[in-house]
């Protein structure tokens, strides 16, 4: 037994080497992602844009070739990666990319004056769309313009949730020493107060210069093996006009490779730091690698004077 677990383990890694060494521009089928679409569109959903988008007031002369909210004048102002997949498997991708991007929107607009917030992706789970089996971005700021969200301190990510059971616990809870768990209802809250989708490189650019990282939809087929692999640190540029669109990262930031003479998109995931460049991937921009382009992504901003400490009868944050 102890040599077929062991025979198994080597054959599992000889195949994700593989994988990893196949060219970027070679994506076969067998190399798709294996699990299901985390993404489902609700033709629900209604944008509410109260001002001028800033593809409107930049020219694209104004926005820089490389931005990277990483590192901005050497602070950094993005969330960290996280990963859907633990405790167990969970399509919560569109709730994943929509609150990291508004949490490092909220970090950038409060210039990372402590405290520091992420947003409670759990709440979204079990509120929102369809759950662990997917949703849509533009769902979570639609609904935290309405109805505001907690932190991730109100509600730690179990990976579980369908989505329709929205009672008070699950939006913000603690625990006694003897196991009883209540909801709480003095807490921080966050909110929006305009929402909506921008597409195509010159406006998704002037968006996520101006205003930070946005949440966008993707083809995820054929990054899951290649994330894996030896070659996960160069630019993916495998999949031009991909559209199987089944997933949902931020995007938070773009540049040019002057070796490659390329530039690209700068991409936070959410499957685990071992995954890509500590999470993170870059992708080719400019031909619609992965369907990301064409499809676009979604955006909120952030309504301060409603981050409330110690909730609706605490004091604003700065």
């Amino acid at each position: 037994m102890a040599n077929g677990v062991a025979l198994r383990a080597v054959v599992a890694v000889a195949f994700l080497v593989s994988v990893g060494a196949v060219s970027a521009r070679k994506v076969s089928a067998d190399q798709r992602h294996p699990g299901g679409s985390c993404v489902k569109r609700d033709p629900n959903y209604r944008t509410k844009v109260l001002s001028k988008e800033p593809h409107e007031q930049l020219s694209v002369a104004d926005v820089p070739r490389n931005w990277d909210w990483r590192d901005v004048n050497g602070k950094n102002y993005v969330s960290s990666s996280r990963n859907q997949h633990i405790p167990q498997y969970c399509g919560s991708c569109w709730a994943m990319g929509s609150t990291s991007s508004l949490a490092d929107r909220i970090r950038i607009l409060r210039r990372g004056q402590f405290p520091d917030f992420m947003i409670a992706v759990q709440t979204a789970v079990y509120c929102l769309c369809g759950g662990c089996d997917g949703g849509d971005a533009g769902t979570v700021y639609q609904y935290i313009e309405q109805n505001g969200i907690g932190p991730d301190s109100c509600q730690n990510y179990i990976a579980q949730g369908n989505g329709s059971d929205c009672r008070p616990r699950h939006l913000c809870e603690n625990c006694s020493p003897g196991g009883n768990c209540s909801a709480v209802s003095d807490y921080p809250k966050f909110y929006v107060q305009e929402h909506g989708h921008v597409s195509g490189v010159d406006k998704m650019k002037a968006e996520i210069f101006s205003r930070g990282p946005a949440a966008c939809y993707v083809d995820a087929g054929p990054i899951w093996f290649w994330g894996l692999g030896p070659n996960r640190s160069q630019i993916f540029d495998g999949c031009p006009g991909c559209d199987q669109i089944d997933h949902v990262i931020s995007v938070v930031g773009f540049g040019y490779d002057e070796s490659a003479d390329m530039d690209y998109w700068i991409i936070r995931n959410s499957w685990g730091e071992y995954w890509g460049e500590n999470g993170f991937f870059r992708l080719k921009m400019g031909d619609n690698q992965i369907g990301m382009e064409s499809t676009g992504c979604a955006w909120a901003v952030p309504l301060l004077n409603h981050i409330l400490v110690g909730g609706t009868n605490g004091r604003t944050l700065p």
